[in-house]
């Protein structure tokens, strides 16, 4: 049995649009199982060993580490979350002694995303005699969606007839007259994605079906008995060891069809690492399968579990199953913060039945008391040059088999915004702003901070938005202030973020310059302002220096000096002590620079479009050359003058604010030197490399007045009263991790999902910005 402890770290709370609340006080029932004060103990049966294994024993790791980062940011209604995980090996019989085990033995809250059909089945009804609930099973049986039988089972999975029925539908209208086969386990997975494939085309127009057995160790009969029927497109109910087996059965018999293949045996990474990298991309070209999970490189699902699979699951390979698994994790985090304070086994299975949890699909969670199951549509991914993403179709598939294409609706479907329009429940709605009630805001802070509250009506102008968190002005109460809340429509858990964000500004004040803070709030159940966590601090007045146009407004011996104290700033951040400041559980400081080079090298990996043979060399130069790091202080994680707000008179500029805390972390602080120093010379890079449509920051250009960077490093050494070890490999770095960050957005651009002008001149930087790198760290200079 593996057991994964909770990583216990930062007070701040994980999930507002999991409508958690760190400052509750859980009272505790211990009669409840699983559940005390501080934790809530649930298990799963997963394949860690066996024919499953492959691929699909890293889900519960997943999920580990997200839940590790969930206790990491105050857990769920000030409880942590414990995972126990025991292998099955995809045996039945070893399923039924883990999951009694885990009942009996450990007296758990509930059973999370049991693993496979066969499985399952066996312990489903001794789950429902001992009154367990039984979470998110990982199948696509419809056998879990029987709520008056199985009043407290649900399944996770899109179930395998939908499945089947999405991929015969995309078949017949990619080619009408192909001949259609399938192979599939001789069990619920195989039939169902069989009974769909018949709703679609017609049980006698499936020229051949073929099945086998999870203890089968050859398929060359069931590959030959379909190349022998003419199959020109096989529909495969496999799980990945065995898709791996059929196409590569297939290839020796140098037979080539179309694959399409259900979402639970089409995971690229997992078929590559069975087939060889070198043959994969090959072999898998144009490979069909469904989706209903957030797996397109760069958007907000991927850079969060990117960043928790970095941190909490030790780097571990990034690949579907990690997705799926922490898209579980992240589904029962919400259902038990929906289940209140104290929760129970029966206000568990009412959250889910409630029809409120959001999930994170790219289409709506379907659960209410009469279903039970998640998802009732899919989306069509293709294999292309070794990518595989979303290409095709939404399919909805109703009873019978009917197939209707839809509209993909993310999981922002309906956010608390969305629901104020018909606010069934009484709760007010939003008005005024996009994203922000004035009037909502003034009754918070009239019996929050009376002492702010103004007397008239408040006015407010967003200052920034786009994805990024939106930062709004308002005026009329005593005082100017700030509010921030996370993007519209953004129910991810980072907005866990604005907590975050307001802990470490509301730590550093007094220490180096920031806005003071006034209070942080959640307010998804309440939705008076926001409908998300927000903070409020006051309001610094100034100018961003965002591009060289902006020195005008101050002579050069004014931004020398500016320069200066720029460094001098950094150097006091990094001088705090964290414990001192309450800071001792922000981050994992230990493997922070190998963790780093992790995370930024599979982030090029999944955005590869073209080759950039100098960023590939730098990477590798930086990975052999990790740094042992010093001391530990508090990174910003992008530090620079364009995150600043700069006042004063015109020969003595001064940093009135540093703002943009949301990267902040403990780590290693030559981090933030070497970012800064990319920084000051990013305009002459890209300069050089004509890509001024590139977005360089800043204002800091030749000529201007600024110091050098050796003056600011000087200044950095002196404030800090110790000598500055070797930047290079630092500042390499930086060079290294913002051209893999454009590099990603030329590959977005590329792909077409970009929207607006001046992409076109991202990726004109990378190889300049991977070449500076490389000059920096040459150890021949």
């Amino acid at each position: 049995m593996r057991t994964f402890r909770p990583y216990r770290g930062a007070a701040a709370l994980a999930a507002a649009a999991l409508a958690v609340t760190a400052c509750s006080t859980p009272g505790g029932d211990e009669s409840v199982p699983g559940v005390t004060d501080d934790t809530v103990t649930i298990g799963t049966h997963q394949p860690l060993t066996g024919p499953a294994a492959a691929g699909y024993s890293a889900i519960s790791a997943a999920t580990a580490a997200y839940f590790e980062y969930v206790n990491a940011n105050g857990g769920i209604n000030g409880r942590d979350i414990e995972y126990l995980v025991k292998d099955d090996a995809y045996d039945p019989a070893a399923t039924q002694t883990a999951v009694r085990e885990l009942v009996t033995e450990d007296e758990v809250f509930a059973i999370v995303n049991g693993l496979g059909t066969p499985t399952h089945t066996s312990v489903l009804d001794y789950l429902d005699q001992q009154g367990v609930p039984d979470l998110f099973v990982s199948s696509g049986s419809l056998t879990w969606n029987q709520p008056r039988v199985y009043e407290r089972t649900f399944a996770f999975n899109a179930d395998y007839v939908t499945e089947g029925a999405a991929l015969a539908q995309y078949a017949t209208e990619q080619d009408p007259d192909a001949v259609i086969c399938v192979l599939g386990q001789d069990d619920d997975y195989g039939a169902g994605i069989t009974e769909g494939v018949e709703a679609v085309v017609g049980s006698n127009e499936v020229a051949e079906v073929q099945d086998y057995s999870v203890s089968s160790e050859d398929l060359t009969a069931q590959i030959g008995a379909m190349m022998g029927a003419g199959c020109e497109v096989n529909v495969l109910g496999t799980i990945n060891g065995f898709t791996a087996m059929a196409v590569g059965t297939a290839a020796q018999m140098e037979w080539f069809p179309r694959w399409y293949v259900s979402s639970s045996g089409a995971d690229y990474p997992t078929l590559a690492g069975y087939l060889g990298e070198d043959l994969a991309p090959a072999l898998l070209q144009g490979m069909v399968s469904v989706n209903y999970l957030p797996s397109s490189a760069g958007g907000e699902w991927d850079a969060l579990f990117r960043q928790i699979n970095d941190e909490y699951n030790d780097g571990a390979p990034y690949t579907g199953n990690t997705i799926f698994g922490m898209s579980v994790g992240h589904l029962f985090a919400e259902a038990l913060a929906a289940a209140g304070d104290d929760p129970t086994r029966e206000s568990l299975v009412a959250a889910v039945e409630s029809g409120d949890l959001l999930g994170n699909g790219i289409v709506p969670l379907s659960y209410s008391a009469d279903d039970h199951a998640a998802y009732r549509a899919v989306g069509v991914t293709v294999v292309d040059e070794g990518v595989q993403d979303y290409a095709g179709p939404v399919y909805e598939v109703a009873a019978g088999g009917q197939v209707t294409a839809i509209e993909a609706s993310p999981f922002h479907w309906r956010t608390r915004a969305s629901r104020a329009e018909t606010p069934a429940d009484g709760r007010r709605p939003m008005t005024d702003l996009p994203g922000l009630d004035t009037g909502g805001l003034a009754r918070w802070l009239a019996r929050e901070h009376p002492g702010l509250a103004g007397e008239g009506p408040l006015r407010a102008a967003l200052i920034d938005g786009g994805r990024s968190n939106l930062t709004y002005r308002v005026e009329g109460a005593e005082i100017p202030f700030v509010l921030r809340r996370p993007p519209l429509g953004h129910a991810l858990p980072t907005a866990h973020d604005m907590r975050r964000e307001h802990r470490v500004i509301t730590a550093l004040h007094g220490t180096i310059p920031v806005p003071g803070t006034v209070g942080v709030a959640d307010d998804t159940e309440a939705r008076e302002v926001t409908g998300t966590v927000f903070f409020v601090m006051a309001y610094v007045d100034g100018t961003v220096l965002d591009r060289p146009a902006r020195n005008a407004d101050w002579t050069p011996a004014g931004l020398h000096g500016l320069g200066i104290e720029v460094a001098e700033i950094l150097a006091d951040l990094h001088a705090a002590e964290p414990e001192a400041l309450g800071l001792g559980g922000f981050g994992r400081p230990g493997g922070y620079l190998a963790r780093q080079m992790r995370t930024w090298a599979r982030q090029l990996d999944a955005s590869r479009s073209r080759d950039v043979p100098a960023l590939d060399a730098l990477g590798t130069r930086l990975a052999a050359a990790v740094p042992d790091s010093g001391r530990t202080g508090i990174v910003h994680g992008d530090y620079r003058l364009d995150n600043m707000i700069v006042a004063g008179p015109p020969d003595a500029p001064r940093v009135a604010a540093v703002l943009d805390w949301e990267m902040a972390t403990l780590g290693d602080p030559l981090v933030d030197l070497g970012m800064l120093g990319m920084y000051w010379h990013i305009n002459e890079l890209a300069a050089g490399a004509q890509a001024a449509g590139a977005q360089a920051a800043g204002a800091i250009v030749p000529g201007a007045g600024y110091p050098s960077f050796d003056e600011a490093v000087d200044a950095y050494a002196a404030r800090a009263g110790a000598a500055v070890p070797d930047l290079r490999w630092y500042r390499a770095f930086a060079c290294y991790k913002l051209a893999v960050i454009l590099e990603g957005v030329h590959f977005r651009y590329t792909k077409g999902h970009t929207v607006g002008e001046g992409f076109d001149a991202i990726g004109a930087l990378v190889a300049p910005l991977a070449e500076e790198g490389l000059w920096i760290s040459d150890p021949t200079r």
